[in-house]
């Protein structure tokens, strides 16, 4: 998709987001799109969106994209989401690779303070 593509496809914010705290960056394209199948969601410490009226963040679907070289239609379906849902869950992800794999790591570092054995994950 070029940038002129994506200007196209860009609206504003169709509600209010959460607060994002002093040390928490922003995902790009969140003040400037409108997403059609992702929302803010109330969270203790995730800031990243949500597939709507579920409790998936949107890089769990991303990455079970990648993980298990999964095609859209394949995605959909493991999902029971439409191919556009997927579609707009790539874009946000891929717009907001480093923001994902922080909040990740950050997932990932707490657990293991738990006691949990996490594997690092193949960015």
């Amino acid at each position: 998709m070029s940038d002129n593509q994506f200007f196209n496809f860009v609206g504003r914010p169709s509600g209010a987001l959460p607060d994002k705290g002093a040390n928490q960056q922003e995902p790009a394209g969140e003040a400037l799109h409108r997403w059609e199948y992702l929302e803010a969601r109330a969270h203790s410490w995730r800031k990243q969106l949500f597939v709507k009226g579920t409790r998936i963040p949107a890089s769990a679907v991303w990455l079970d994209m990648q993980t298990n070289a999964l095609f859209l239609e394949e995605a959909s379906e493991n999902f029971e989401l439409p191919v556009s849902a997927i579609e707009e869950i790539v874009i946000y992800c891929e717009l907001n690779r480093e923001f994902v794999a922080k909040e990740a790591e950050e997932e990932r570092s707490f657990l293991e303070e738990q006691g949990v054995r996490v594997e690092p994950a193949a960015w």
